[in-house]
């Protein structure tokens, strides 16, 4: 019978001739840290193993459903969940706004042109939209519940409660940051804003993706997927107006600050 060396721990100091400690898991065999080894811990420890975001995104883009389905019905291994997946693009998108040094507020300023023409600049308002493209990450997923009430509402019929549904809309979502984060190189390097296709894009690929998960007349679904959007936005707006109205009773001075 083959004798094996025994190793010590690097964590607790026991040893073992195993390839794990048997005393607190760590692997006994170290290899000199290279940039392999480096990128391997990368993906296991924030894109998941076995290449779990790639196929998130891969299987998010082709056939939406099965990665919302396979949540759903329990896997919990094949691909990264819909919170976790929505806050790693997030957290990527503001990264990247901070590595590309991108104004935000000038970024969004397409919008404001296009429907106010060379007047956009003089828009009132430009600290409260300067403090919400701050705090992008935080208010990206406390706007979800609307965009998830919204979808619900539609789609009651359909047998999904409210959990379930927030899955699919969290995906959804979450996927057309893909887009919008390729638009902040457009928009460094090239000057090309793209905010107005990003908003179009969403829309679409969020009315898809439901068309896809949903059974049932398919173009229907399309269009509802698209009220969905509308409604969510709706609902967001009053809520915004609703806070917006309280806080300029207790505090007027900052409401007017921040629209000036």
């Amino acid at each position: 019978m083959e004798n094996r060396m025994e190793s010590r721990c690097v964590n607790c100091g026991s040893t073992s001739e195993q390839n794990y400690c048997s005393n607190c898991g760590q692997k006994l065999a170290i290899k000199k840290l290279t940039w392999s080894s480096f990128l391997g811990e990368l993906n296991q420890r924030v894109l998941g193993m076995d290449n779990k975001f790639a196929r998130t995104v891969a299987d998010l883009t082709i056939r939406p459903e099965k990665v919302v389905n396979a949540f759903i019905q329990g896997n919990r291994t094949r691909y990264i969940g819909p919170i976790g997946y929505f806050f790693i693009l997030i957290t990527l998108y503001v990264l990247l706004i901070s590595m590309l040094d991108i104004d935000m507020v000038e970024f969004s300023n397409s919008i404001n042109k296009s429907l106010l023409g060379d007047q956009a600049g003089n828009v009132k308002g430009q600290g409260f939209r300067r403090m919400v493209m701050n705090q992008m990450k935080a208010l990206s997923f406390v706007m979800m519940p609307f965009f998830i009430l919204a979808t619900y509402l539609l789609f009651l019929r359909k047998g999904y409660n409210f959990i379930e549904t927030s899955v699919l809309v969290f995906y959804a979502f979450a996927h057309t940051f893909l887009l919008i984060i390729i638009s902040l190189f457009a928009f460094k390097y090239s000057s090309w804003d793209m905010m107005q296709f990003n908003m179009v894009f969403t829309i679409l690929f969020m009315s898809y993706a439901y068309a896809r998960f949903y059974k049932g007349n398919k173009i229907w679904i399309f269009i509802k997927g698209t009220m969905s959007y509308i409604l969510g936005m709706l609902f967001l707006m009053i809520a915004v107006m609703a806070v917006t109205y309280i806080l300029s009773l207790l505090f007027p001075d900052l409401i007017k600050e921040l629209f000036q």
